[in-house]
């Protein structure tokens, strides 16, 4: 298998990551091989203080078997009782089983030995992927593996890929170990270490290493394709007759090497459930592994006392996942039981085949209620459909009272307009009467007008310049001139100071081309586009007005030209006089 890959948070390479890994690797190793040694330390003086004893019973029980069988053949019937269990006639060898367990043992403990020594030289490189149900290093270590190998990017040096094969490889060394401790812990020495010869408490702390060590955790398991007979192992060892009775005499030690059991168990199946493994035929495999090992731990035939580890099974059942007992149809999973495991025990395959029912009635109950709230949210949907468009109707009727409103305040506005308008033609026609009545009494009187240049006949001469209606002068020739105003910039205003306007080179302005002045300094405001702080005072001869406003909107254009006298003109010429 070959995987590259580092945690999620560590760069790749990284020398204090290398360090810390290889220290906690290490001080791992030394606990594990410190556990195992004081395990053979204790089975090995046990084994030599008890070696004679056991010697003596076998040959006491061997006797006893020579005794019933040769008695059975002279009476030529069956003499087994059935009230006494003789254990069986040992086929291996004429010598006791223990010398050969003893072996076995020493022999295990050598390679155990061994392949420390090689583990220790890798353990510089080693790092274990976090565990966590969420699925974050080995989760995408898997998917990797299911979407085959990505390419090695220029990124990874070749020392960190190196170092991740390490990886692998120790950490399959580890189970590796952990197998030759399950060899070694057969019924024999199962019973031995439980008996009261054997060492006190020392199974149990090694069970409570291997269950709660990290080298061991599910998602390692996982990792290393080793969960299958990891869980095939332990249910092998917990369910067997030796521990089933030492259990119940372990007390308050054996309900916490269940409870380390119990968290294994479901920390495979969370991680399992984490990594996306819902799928068929993985979720198949799950239940085989899971419902495999729980085949071993509840043991052949009927108990005839309290049974913790069965008790173990129920309470382990019972917190299982849905989808552990129904498909995906919402049935109940019997097939699956019984397909993935067709000899599970009757008490066993009882339990979960009640469990998958009870959650299937569950599901078909959930999912019926289901339906009618999906078709009450189809009535609601319906109901806030009918509400919406009435409220657009509302809308759409309002928006056109609002419309209808606004066209009737225009009409009224015209209204006044045209009211206006002819006012101001009465006004004009009475004007233009009593000019035609004045202009007739002048034709009658023969008086021509005083000012200089102007040739018609009135008796006093209006100059629009001064307002003096009886000037002797005409208005282009008006000793007065216009006091009007220009707001621009400092600078544009020293200039002005110093070498006067010059307006054929002024830039285009919004009321034309050429130069603009205001007669009220507040109407420049709009006209200096937002202003730019500088007044400049000037007198105007303003000749022929080319252009006359009456007012400007917000952004300083002309909305109305009318031939009245304005606030605003705008001129065009080579050079202004008079200034």
């Amino acid at each position: 298998m070959q995987c590259d890959w580092r945690p999620a948070g560590v760069a790749a390479g990284c020398p204090a990551h290398s360090k810390s890994s290889a220290k906690y690797m290490k001080k791992m190793g030394m606990q594990l091989k410190e556990n195992l040694k004081e395990l053979q330390e204790a089975i090995s003086a046990g084994l030599k203080e008890d070696l004679k004893e056991v010697s003596q019973g076998m040959k006491r029980i061997n006797e006893a078997i020579r005794k019933r069988l040769k008695r059975k053949h002279e009476n030529g019937r069956d003499t087994n009782d059935n009230h006494q269990k003789v254990p069986p006639q040992p086929s291996r060898s004429d010598s006791p089983p223990t010398s050969n367990t003893r072996r076995r043992f020493a022999a295990a403990c050598q390679t155990i030995q061994q392949q420390q020594q090689q583990q220790q030289q890798q353990q510089q490189h080693y790092r274990l992927p976090s565990v966590s149900t969420s699925g974050t290093q080995c989760d995408q270590e898997h998917q990797r593996g299911k979407n085959g190998p990505e390419p090695t990017t220029p990124s990874v040096p070749a020392s960190t890929r190196a170092q991740h094969r390490g990886s692998v490889s120790s950490a399959m060394a580890a189970f590796d170990e952990l197998d030759a401790v399950f060899d070694i812990l057969d019924d024999e020495v199962v019973t031995f270490l439980l008996g009261e010869g054997g060492p006190n408490g020392s199974l149990y702390a090694l069970f409570e290493f291997i269950l709660t060590s990290p080298l061991y955790e599910a998602s390692v398991a996982v990792w290393c394709g080793r969960d299958k007979i990891m869980l095939r192992r332990l249910g092998e060892l917990f369910g067997s007759a030796a521990l089933h009775t030492g259990i119940i005499e372990a007390g308050l030690t054996a309900t916490r090497i269940l409870s380390c059991l119990r968290r294994w168990m479901q920390s495979y199946v969370d991680y399992a459930v984490a990594l996306g493994y819902l799928r068929s035929p993985i979720d198949t495999q799950i239940r085989t592994n899971v419902l495999d090992a729980l085949r071993f731990l509840w043991g052949d035939g009927e108990a005839q006392f309290r049974c913790a580890v069965r008790e173990f099974v129920q309470g382990f059942v019972s917190n299982l996942p849905d989808w552990f007992f129904v498909k995906a149809d919402g049935s109940a999973a019997q097939q699956h039981f019984m397909r993935c495991v067709p000899s599970l025990p009757q008490g066993l395959q009882q339990i979960l085949v009640q469990k998958a029912f009870a959650l299937a009635s569950s599901t078909r109950k959930a999912r019926e209620t289901q339906a009618k709230l999906e078709d009450q949210n189809h009535h609601i949907e319906d109901l806030c459909s009918a509400i919406a468009s009435r409220d657009h109707k509302i809308k759409h009727l309002a928006s056109s009272t609002r419309k209808a409103r606004e066209t009737q305040a225009k009409l009224e506005g015209r209204i006044e307009d045209l009211c206006g308008a002819i006012a101001s033609r009465d006004h004009k026609i009475k004007h233009l009467e009593e000019s035609v009545s004045y202009h007739r009494r002048l034709r009658v009187r023969g008086l021509k007008c005083k000012a200089v240049g102007c040739a018609d006949d009135h008796a006093r001469h209006f100059c629009w310049k001064c307002h003096d209606e009886d000037s002797d002068h005409r208005a282009s020739k008006c000793p007065y001139s216009v006091i009007v105003y220009h707001q621009t910039s400092r600078e544009s205003a020293e200039s002005i100071k110093n070498d006067g306007i010059d307006i054929s080179k002024s830039r285009p302005g919004w009321a034309g081309k050429g130069f603009y002045a205001a007669k009220c300094i507040e109407d420049t405001d709009g006209k200096a586009q937002g202003g730019r702080g500088w007044i400049v005072k000037l007198a105007f001869h303003l000749g022929r007005p080319l252009e006359k406003c009456r007012s400007l909107s917000d952004t300083g254009k002309a909305t109305e030209i009318g031939v009245q006298l304005s606030d605003y003109y705008t001129h065009q010429h080579d050079r202004v006089c008079g200034i």
